[in-house]
């Protein structure tokens, strides 16, 4: 769960907003929805030097991958001309940017945006599947952040 979690971190609309999206079955939504909150948690409240060396890797084989690709090319172009910051676009600069990350640079990051007045969940969902009140789920999952 956690590495699909991670592959669909996404950064969407002009505001940058942060968007994790995830597909589970009906059945365990709940479920579900407290192991993802749990790992955001876990994020706010402390990073792994070895994790942040993983995510490093993964960047590097991805951003290379990225390269051969003129559609996600674009899009990286795309975004820097949105955000006014032409760096965005440079594979390199934005490796070097993230060799430099240090785990209590991550932590900082992950306490400002892993905030109960900066979260929104949206949720699709069979109402004959799940029955239970998620008013409650939500309420005890924003009390974890």
């Amino acid at each position: 769960l956690v590495a699909e979690i991670e592959s669909y971190i996404q950064e969407m609309g002009q505001f940058h907003r942060l968007v994790i999206r995830y597909d589970v079955r009906q059945e365990k939504l709940v479920e579900s929805l407290r192991k993802v909150f749990k790992y955001l948690h876990r994020l706010s409240v402390y990073v792994r030097p070895i994790r942040l060396e993983q995510v490093r890797s993964h960047f590097a084989v991805g951003h290379a991958l990225t390269q051969d690709n003129i559609s996600e090319m674009n899009e990286l172009a795309g975004w820097a001309w949105v955000a006014g910051d032409s760096s965005r676009a440079d594979l390199d600069a934005q490796a070097a940017q993230l060799n430099d990350l240090t785990p209590e640079e991550l932590l900082d990051a992950a306490q400002t945006i892993f905030k109960p007045e900066n979260l929104v969940i949206s949720v699709e969902r069979d109402p004959e599947a799940v029955q239970e009140d998620l008013g409650e789920v939500f309420q005890e999952l924003r009390e974890l952040l």
